[in-house]
């Protein structure tokens, strides 16, 4: 009986799938962990928004809305995250409990808002318009908001631990429960502010409505 060698053909065909089949899957995944997060904000978000104003829990990360005016908007619980609104007018907005982490906002003009629990940590709101604004509860946690317009506005309850205030104005605000622990304050106009009860720079609570 003559015995024939086996053919090594098949074991090199399934070898070659089975390497393919592995370099998809890594590609797969390098786009998925590299790739995705920089279009964190879903497109068809992007276009309600644009063409509606309106984008109630929207994801809206990352986007770019600089120099974009559009008034009486309605982004409640929407997420802004990293996004740049540098220079963008949204007067009378609707934005309770949105999140602003680490947005650039400079220049931005938030006039008679709604921004009650919305969060700004770490975000850049230098010279940002802020005047006659709802700001009750917010969380501005090192956020930048050097020179910054708070004019008129309510601050009850509102976090600016460690934030740049320096030069802003509080003129006329509502800062009662407010805390400003930490906060730089430098060439802060507080004129006619209301501070009964906020947490001043030192640590220390505010016994009267001037904080004298």
């Amino acid at each position: 009986m003559i015995v024939r060698p086996m053919s090594l053909r098949p074991i090199t065909l399934r070898l070659t799938r089975f390497r393919r089949w592995i370099s998809l899957a890594l590609i797969t995944a390098f786009l998925i962990i590299f790739i995705q997060p920089s279009q964190a904000f879903r497109l068809e978000d992007i276009e309600r928004f644009l063409d509606t104003g309106v984008c109630e829990f929207c994801d809206l990360r990352g986007a770019d809305f600089s120099g974009l005016i559009k008034e009486g908007v309605d982004l409640e619980e929407a997420v802004l995250t990293d996004a740049n609104l540098e220079g963008a007018s949204f007067v009378n907005a609707k934005m309770l409990r949105a999140d602003l982490k680490d947005t650039s906002m400079q220049d931005m003009n938030l006039q008679g808002a709604n921004l009650i629990g919305t969060g700004f940590e770490a975000a850049d709101g230098s010279d940002a318009n802020f005047s006659m604004a709802n700001l009750r509860g917010a969380y501005m946690r090192g956020a930048n908001l050097s020179g910054a317009n708070f004019a008129g506005a309510n601050l009850q309850y509102t976090d600016f631990t460690g934030a740049n205030l320096a030069g802003a104005s509080f003129v006329g605000a509502n800062l009662a429960s407010a805390i400003l622990e930490g906060a730089n304050l430098d060439d802060a106009d507080l004129t006619d502010a209301y501070l009964r009860g906020t947490v001043w720079v030192n640590g220390r609570s505010c016994l009267s409505a001037t904080c004298n």
